[in-house]
C-alpha cells in the first residue's frame, strides 16, 4: 500500500487492484513507463489494452458497389502489425510485474 496526501494534510493508504493501459504502436514509452511505476508503487496488475480501428473511405467500383479489396487487406495487416508493437512496449515495460495484455481483436 502506498500513502497519498490528503486535502487536510495527513497522508491516506492507497491501495489499487489493477491499473488499465491502451497501448498505443507508437510514442507509448512515456505512458508505459509512468504506468510501469504506479504499478509498482501500488503493488497493483498491469493491464495492458491493444485496439486501433482504420476508417475505409467509400470508395466505389464500376458496378455501383464498395470497393475495397487490397486496401482492406493492407489497413488489416498494419493493424495486426501495430498491435504487435504495442504488445511487445507493453511486455518490456512491464517485465517483472504481474501484468496481462488484452489485444481488441
Amino acid at each position: 500500500m502506498s500513502e497519498l496526501p490528503s486535502s487536510a494534510g495527513a497522508a491516506v493508504s492507497a491501495r489499487y487492484e489493477s491499473l488499465v493501459l491502451h497501448v498505443a504502436s507508437r510514442g507509448a514509452a512515456e505512458v508505459l513507463s509512468v504506468a510501469a511505476d504506479l504499478a509498482r508503487r501500488f503493488h497493483a496488475r498491469l493491464i495492458g489494452v491493444g485496439a486501433e480501428r482504420f476508417n475505409l473511405p467509400p470508395v466505389w467500383d464500376a458496378d455501383g458497389g464498395f470497393a475495397y479489396g487490397q486496401m482492406a487487406d493492407d489497413l488489416e495487416r498494419q493493424v495486426t502489425a501495430d498491435l504487435l508493437l504495442a504488445r511487445v512496449a507493453f511486455e518490456q515495460a512491464s517485465a517483472g510485474l504481474e501484468a496481462e495484455w488484452r489485444p481488441a481483436h
